[in-house]
């Protein structure tokens, strides 16, 4: 099947606003909270969002608010709120040792949505 436009959204750690002063806890919070929803209204995508609870940017709290504003806008999201990583989880994504928590649940994310996914080989491998 071939799909045109955008497929799905992988949002890693989305957010704005960290505070280094109040760790986990952004500011203008409830501004961004808004702003999911107002997606979440015309997203036609499914979405995936992927916080780790160690994250100093953006902590639990704000992440399932951010994320409930987004289905109330009428998104179609899963949530994932994986355990700690490392000193901080935001930069589970970046490290090679975060791939593997975070791809599996990504491959099936995509694949409950039937969108093909190939993993990236390095070229001297293929």
């Amino acid at each position: 099947m071939i799909r045109r436009g955008l497929a799905a959204v992988l949002a890693f750690a989305a957010g704005r606003g960290a505070d280094p002063a109040h760790p986990g806890v952004p500011c203008a919070s409830e501004r961004l909270a808004e702003v999911f929803e107002e997606v979440g209204r015309t997203l036609q995508a499914p979405v995936l969002l992927y916080y780790a609870q160690n994250d100093s940017f953006f902590g639990p709290e704000a992440s399932r608010a951010w994320f409930a504003r987004l289905k109330a806008g009428g998104a179609k999201a899963e949530y994932v709120l994986q355990p700690p990583f490392g000193e901080n989880g935001h930069f589970v994504f970046t490290d090679a040792e975060g791939a593997a928590l975070w791809l599996p649940v990504v491959e099936r994310f995509l694949e409950r949505y039937g969108i093909p996914f190939r993993p990236l080989v390095p070229e001297h491998l293929a």
